[in-house]
């Protein structure tokens, strides 16, 4: 059995299993940050943690945080980036390999969303997106027909230097969709 939940308490075994994920993202290039890092993102209030379980399992792992946060740890990565206070950064997501298939992704985002807009009053994201496994492209078709703006970096540093897009988008909730 699969579930989506918003984490809001974490213990050690669940720290360990994200832990784990954030492993995985490693082993896709990506730099996603080290413990103490991944600690404090899941210990700050501020900030939106979703997981995704198989079973008991973590198999999936999305952090968001305010866009200002972000700000102030990407400005001098991307120095288009502005400041957006009423704004959520997706600071990470990533699923293990072999609960890729199916809607899990798309679950974890839609989470987020609801969640975004019940406890922090927010329906705009912002992220930089990988291009070369098509996320970017899921990510675009999600907000067909809402306001995004989409912009284009050929080298991004925290997945091996490779083309990445920011994409910053509106939501809004659709009848029956996630």
């Amino acid at each position: 059995m699969q579930s989506i939940e918003v984490l809001r308490d974490f213990d050690e075994k669940t720290f360990t299993e994200i832990m784990g994920v954030i492993k995985a993202a490693y082993a896709d290039g990506m730099d996603a940050g080290d413990e103490s890092y991944i600690r404090g993102k899941l210990e700050n209030e501020k900030n939106i943690n979703v997981i995704f379980r198989h079973g008991d399992r973590v198999v999936g792992y999305l952090m968001a945080t305010p866009h200002n946060d972000a700000y102030e740890e990407l400005k001098d990565d991307d120095p288009l980036l502005v400041e957006d206070a009423e704004r959520y950064y997706v600071n990470f997501v990533q699923i293990l390999p072999e609960y890729r298939k199916g809607r899990g992704l798309l679950k974890m985002v839609g989470k987020m969303f609801d969640e975004a807009r019940e406890q922090f009053g927010s329906n705009k994201f912002s992220w930089h997106c990988r291009t070369v496994n098509g996320l970017s492209s899921v990510i675009q078709r999600f907000f067909k027909g809402m306001p995004r703006t989409v912009r284009h970096i050929e080298s991004w540093k925290y997945t091996k230097n490779e083309p990445y897009d920011y994409i910053e988008a509106t939501h809004y909730k659709r009848a029956g969709k996630v």
